[in-house]
């Protein structure tokens, strides 16, 4: 999941008001409005990004989603006495929030940019989701594991760990794993893989790597303790996502929602994300 930053963004809106001032007619006598210090009034910003910035509900669905998570959680820690287990969790809109960048853009009447994209991760001024962190903490409290499956580039995994820590991560190797993603091995490129395993979507791989327990990026240059965590078969029991491609065997296309409402609350635990997603294409 994909999602300028704050700085920009006052640049932006500043530039956007003095060039209005500018190429205002000289004989006009008519008051310009002052200028506010919301961005979101400027009504450049679209709806979506507004709602998830700005609204009581959107921050009461993804407490409640991440409240349901931890119960989900503590019913599973008391069944479990080893540590072969695994919650499986997105990243951007799921438990780090970039809709300051998804804002900027808006402003600029811009879409997407994988050049923006990357100076913003660079940047690492994500926010935290409400909720996300209590329940990250939660995980390895109870004495699970936390894999951070993102499609996020796999080379920008020191700045995304870096940022997701500032936000109240643990700075824990050997109970959170960051695995990013690799355009080397997508469907085009690695289609004999996707055949045999029959993944449905691209994070499918890197489940199956968690499960059985080869999942070197865990370890790898992260020492000793971090690889006996990791190298071994784990049990996912919660996949926790902003899009249906978040989770296991799931395409946009395919979705049944009845089907998969019966997994919401035990299996997978779903957040609203009205900015972007597989739902666009």
């Amino acid at each position: 999941m994909r999602p300028l930053i704050a700085s920009l963004s006052s640049f932006v809106l500043l530039s956007l008001v003095t060039a209005s001032t500018l190429a205002a007619p000289a004989a006009s006598t008519s008051q310009a409005p002052a200028p506010t210090s919301d961005p979101l009034a400027s009504g450049t910003v679209q709806n979506g990004t507004k709602w998830f910035r700005k609204s009581a509900e959107y921050r009461i669905l993804a407490l409640e989603a991440f409240r349901s998570a931890t119960r989900r959680l503590e019913a599973i820690a008391e069944t479990r006495y080893d540590r072969n287990w695994v919650v499986v969790s997105d990243a951007d809109e799921t438990l780090i929030d970039n809709s300051l960048y998804n804002q900027v853009n808006d402003q600029l009447g811009v879409g997407f940019d994988p050049k923006t994209w990357d100076e913003w991760v660079v940047k690492q001024q994500a926010g935290a989701i409400p909720g996300a962190f209590d329940f990250v903490r939660a995980v390895v409290d109870a004495g699970g594991k936390l894999a951070i499956v993102t499609n996020r580039e796999r080379a920008r995994e020191p700045e995304t760990w870096a940022n997701l820590v500032a936000l109240g991560m643990p700075d824990d190797r050997s109970a959170i794993c960051l695995l990013g993603i690799d355009a080397a091995l997508d469907k085009k490129t690695n289609t004999e893989e996707w055949a045999k395993y029959g993944y449905a979507n691209d994070k499918d791989r890197r489940r199956r790597l968690l499960r059985e327990g080869i999942a070197q990026q865990c370890w790898k240059d992260h020492g000793w303790a971090a690889r006996h965590a990791w190298n071994r078969p784990l049990d996912i029991v919660l996949e926790v996502g902003d899009n249906v491609q978040d989770f296991a065997g799931v395409t946009q296309a395919g979705a049944v929602p009845e089907q998969l409402l019966r997994k919401i609350g035990r299996r997978l635990i779903l957040l609203p994300n009205p900015m972007y997603g597989s739902w666009e294409k």
